[in-house]
């Protein structure tokens, strides 16, 4: 993947991984749009950064999310870049049955909520000429943390979804690669290297989390553009 020059869309941008990505791409002059539920902090970090995009979405709703995408390449046609970044990341007692409304919560924003996303863009970005995905993982897909189970089971199928999307995309130009952020990013108490959105903090994060891949081309979505990213 080039590193300027891209339309890129990045969840869970308005903070941590995403918040560093997108003021990144966007410093080496890459068109770039951040997405995330926080309408006003939206709004508070595009000023800060002239000619970055926003959109609102929630990762955990559906209708949110092909909104949030048919508005993108009506605006962005030329989008060729997708970092699914935006994730939740909670603590759950497994012997307290109360735990199950954080397991599905966290699955739908963690694995639904990007599947559901790759479906209505994948088929687009087959179509440009280049594209990169990149789906954000974990290094706790590997070596789990009991304190937060499901969120480490939701990365751990997300590294193994972006293995399959790879090899399904190899015959087009949108290869997709994943990355996996370790370190502090992965405590429950967000220390160390940042995360994104409220979920370092607890908070339920469906729009303003972390993501990873790398696909370019009709002829580039094909074998290795498709990234997993550990957080």
């Amino acid at each position: 993947m080039r590193m300027s020059g891209n339309t890129m869309l990045i969840t869970g941008g308005t903070s941590g991984i995403g918040l560093g990505l997108a003021s990144r791409f966007h410093a080496e002059g890459n068109t770039v749009i951040i997405a995330g539920r926080r309408q006003q902090l939206l709004a508070s970090i595009t000023a800060e950064h002239p000619g970055m995009d926003s959109v609102s979405l929630d990762m955990a709703d559906p209708t949110s999310i092909g909104d949030a995408i048919a508005g993108v390449f009506a605006t962005h046609p030329d989008l060729d870049v997708v970092i699914n970044n935006a994730g939740i990341m909670l603590p759950e007692e497994l012997t307290d049955p109360r735990h199950l409304d954080v397991a599905e919560q966290t699955v739908i924003t963690n694995l639904l909520g990007p599947i559901r996303l790759l479906t209505h863009v994948v088929p687009l970005l087959v179509a440009q000429p280049t594209a990169t995905i990149i789906n954000v993982s974990s290094g706790l897909a590997f070596v789990p943390l009991p304190l937060t189970p499901t969120y480490c089971a939701t990365k751990a199928a997300i590294h193994s979804y972006t293995q399959s999307l790879r090899v399904q995309l190899a015959d087009t130009g949108c290869p997709g690669p994943g990355t996996h952020p370790a370190g502090g990013a992965d405590r429950p108490d967000g220390s160390g290297c940042p995360r994104s959105g409220d979920a370092a903090a607890g908070v339920p994060d469906r729009g303003d989390g972390p993501a990873a891949g790398q696909p370019r081309h009709r002829g580039d979505l094909r074998a290795g553009r498709v990234a997993d990213a550990q957080r």
